[in-house]
C-alpha cells in the first residue's frame, strides 16, 4: 500500500462458501491494527494481522471480514447413530439418564 489513507473491498467465492472483506487505513505514526467479523480462530486471525504487517509500514488499518457459509451440510446419520450408541452405552455405565438426540449431533 503506497498511501496511509485509503479504503477497498474484494469478496472470494469458494465451495464452502463467500468472504468478503473491506479494510480502511488512516493516518498514523505506527501501525494500529483492528480486525472486526466473523474471525473466530486465533490462528487464522493471526494470518490476517501479519499479512497486514506485511503489506503496512504506518497507519491505523481496520479490516472487516465477513463469512457467508455455502449451505448447511447435511446430516451424516451413520456418525450421528454411533455418536449415540456411545453415549447411551456411557451413560448406561455410570447410571445416568440416556441422552437426548442433540446431545449427538
Amino acid at each position: 500500500m503506497r498511501s496511509m489513507t485509503g479504503f477497498g473491498e474484494g469478496a472470494a467465492t469458494t465451495a464452502a462458501g463467500t468472504a468478503k472483506v473491506a479494510v480502511a487505513t488512516v493516518n498514523n505514526k505506527s501501525v494500529s491494527i483492528q480486525l472486526r467479523g466473523d474471525l473466530r480462530d486465533l490462528a487464522l486471525e493471526e494470518r490476517v494481522r501479519e499479512q497486514v504487517r506485511a503489506a503496512v509500514v504506518r497507519g491505523s488499518v481496520t479490516v472487516q471480514i465477513a463469512w457467508t457459509p455455502a449451505g448447511i451440510a447435511g446430516l451424516d446419520h451413520a456418525r450421528v447413530e454411533a455418536a449415540w450408541r456411545d453415549l447411551s452405552a456411557l451413560a448406561a455405565r455410570l447410571g445416568a439418564p440416556p441422552p437426548q438426540l442433540a446431545e449427538a449431533i
